[in-house]
């Protein structure tokens, strides 16, 4: 059960995070953002990563895995919510570095629980098989809530599968502790 939940939501995670990458670039147009700020904004947040994924060697195991992930899986929570609030270009700006950064916050936490479930490495590689199974239905689902330049629904439907993912690795966490 831990290796499936595991895989789910990762799954999750990389919809989540693809789906509203798909729009993002079309709702700054929208939003009257100039072709060269979007530039700017996504390549800042691309950049962001970098240390989003260095972060796990300051962090570590002090707060266990759980603990840090679902910090990684709120910061886009709360990126996507302040976009949806707001559609001017610091807003945007800010929310395209939080995505960034955590979305490379997130992927060495996630590798680690796939790693912790089984020593073998079987987990990571189905994990990281399957997830891009969830890298190909984010943007299809966000194409279908998309309409008319409704870009906005694509990170509604991000945020809720944030959560979701959240949710999963909740109870994946749950189920670990007990059996440890």
């Amino acid at each position: 059960v831990p290796a499936l939940l595991a895989i789910i939501g990762f799954t999750l995670f990389e919809a989540a995070n693809t789906s509203q990458f798909s729009y993002i670039e079309r709702f700054g147009v929208i939003s009257n953002i100039t072709e060269h700020q979007i530039g700017s904004a996504l390549l800042v947040g691309s950049l962001l990563g970098i240390p989003g994924a260095l972060s796990i060697f300051l962090i570590g195991d002090k707060f266990g895995l759980i603990k840090p992930l679902a910090f990684g899986l709120l910061l886009p929570v709360l990126a996507l919510t302040m976009l949806l609030s707001s559609n001017n270009y610091s807003i945007y700006f800010l929310t395209s570095c939080l995505l960034g950064f955590s979305w490379s916050f997130c992927m060495p936490f996630i590798d680690s629980l796939l790693a912790r479930i089984d020593r073998k490495g079987r987990v990571v590689a189905a994990g990281s098989s399957i997830s891009f199974f969830g890298s190909a239905l984010g943007p299809g689902i966000a194409a279908i809530v998309v309409s008319e330049g409704q870009y906005s629904n694509s990170f509604v439907l991000s945020i809720g599968l944030f959560l979701l993912t959240l949710l999963v690795f909740m109870i994946l966490g749950k189920k670990m502790q007990a059996t440890l």
